[in-house]
């Protein structure tokens, strides 16, 4: 079946590696001409103005007469978030107010591939699936985000008969450092690991903090894994599709 144009929306970063690792992500999804990304910040174009660039040039492959008879479809935005909070519940949706026929997915987590996907980073560092694992989060002031991470966790132990904890770099819960403390009282080496999507400022403080509090690795951000391409082609599609998570 044909797809409508998929905008993802970024966060942005000034960090060097974080808008070519999202470029890349976005060439392993699809078609350049079928995928683009809209920034919340940082960089450009913004999101309103990649969903009338992806309509836009969606349009421009089609003959003059498959124009005519094409209705206006939609256009599928899939944040590039882990969790409910600020960015999707406000930012996205207001950035979007303006555009018609826009299908706003919710954010990619929970969902057990995103715990495949960690575990794939913490095999990357060389954890052994018995050592104590803390997963590390940005952290939110909603509670509701904090569940949903804790619900990664939760998958995550399913994974591995490992001790797995969380820690918050902000927001409520645990702290990101007391979380690695407590892991590493029982002695054993603690891997810290980094739970969001791609190189930035938030991945380097969560290696600097853990380090500090004695964690012995810290896996890289999920980044190109396989699993998140096939979560967010699966957005994709259920959108399209008019399927609800």
């Amino acid at each position: 079946m044909s797809l409508p144009p998929l905008v993802l929306a970024a966060h942005g970063s000034p960090h060097p590696d974080h808008a070519a690792t999202i470029l890349s992500l976005r060439d392993a999804i699809g078609r350049r001409g079928d995928v683009h990304v809209g920034w919340l910040d940082f960089a450009e174009p913004d999101l309103a103005t990649a969903v009338t660039l992806a309509r836009e040039s969606t349009n421009d492959r089609l003959s003059a007469a498959e124009r005519r008879g094409r209705r206006r479809g939609p256009v599928v935005v899939v944040p590039l978030l882990l969790a409910a909070g600020h960015h999707a519940n406000v930012d996205i949706p207001r950035m979007l107010a303006g555009s018609r026929k826009v299908r706003l997915t919710p954010p990619l987590g929970p969902d057990p591939r995103l715990a495949d996907a960690v575990v794939r980073r913490l095999a990357d560092v060389g954890t052994p699936k018995e050592d104590p694992v803390v997963l590390a989060a940005a952290g939110s002031s909603d509670e509701f985000a904090a569940a949903q991470v804790e619900q990664v966790a939760e998958y995550l132990r399913g994974l591995r008969p490992g001790a797995v904890g969380t820690g918050f770099l902000s927001g409520g819960g645990t702290t990101l450092a007391q979380a690695v403390t407590e892991a590493a009282a029982g002695h054993d080496p603690v891997t810290v690991a980094t739970y969001l999507l791609f190189p930035g400022m938030l991945a380097d403080r969560v290696a600097e903090v853990s380090r500090a509090a004695g964690a012995s690795k810290v896996s890289p951000p999920i980044g190109l894994a396989p699993e998140l391409v096939e979560l967010i082609r699966v957005r994709w599609l259920d959108a399209a599709t008019g399927q609800r998570d």
